[in-house]
């Protein structure tokens, strides 16, 4: 991924998010440990850059409302302007891709925080096998029992 996007607009977002879909989809096998530590890091690093894209996401389709509001004519605005969902429902019409990025950087963030709560899950199971392992049998003696104190 690239070091820095410009997320003062949509072009900047949209490689931005481009990017981050790519990453998602390009995921180590879960046989690579050190691979999947790796991308677990990228993940979290990736998270909270989303979270400025979004922020400056949000602000964008803020500033198109505030068109819409401004620059709808009055027999059309005299129709919606008493219903919050006709304003939004014509604000995504009129700014379809402000509207798009919004939706979509917060699915990445999702896809983001599930994918880092896997892996992370899948990184202390795999470290738990391998204390198990180390005690033989997963954890059990030589005989298939559980070690104990005695000699």
């Amino acid at each position: 991924m690239q070091s820095s996007y410009s997320f003062t607009d949509l072009n900047g977002l949209m490689a931005f998010s481009k990017d981050v879909s790519k990453h998602l989809n390009s995921s180590p096998t879960t046989d690579d440990m050190e691979g999947v530590e790796i991308y677990l890091l990228e993940l979290r690093s990736i998270s909270a850059s989303l979270a400025g894209a979004l922020a400056s996401a949000e602000v964008l389709f803020a500033k198109a409302m505030v068109s819409v509001v401004e620059e709808t004519p009055a027999i059309q605005w005299g129709k919606i302007k008493n219903s919050s969902t006709l304003v939004m429902e014509y604000a995504k019409g009129k700014y379809p891709n402000e509207h798009y990025m919004v939706c979509k950087l917060k699915e990445l963030k999702e896809c983001i925080r599930q994918a880092t709560t896997h892996y992370s899950v899948l990184i202390a199971y795999k470290r738990q096998e391998m204390a198990m392992s180390t005690f033989g049998g997963g954890g059990k003696g030589e005989e298939g029992e559980f070690p104990t104190k005695e000699p």
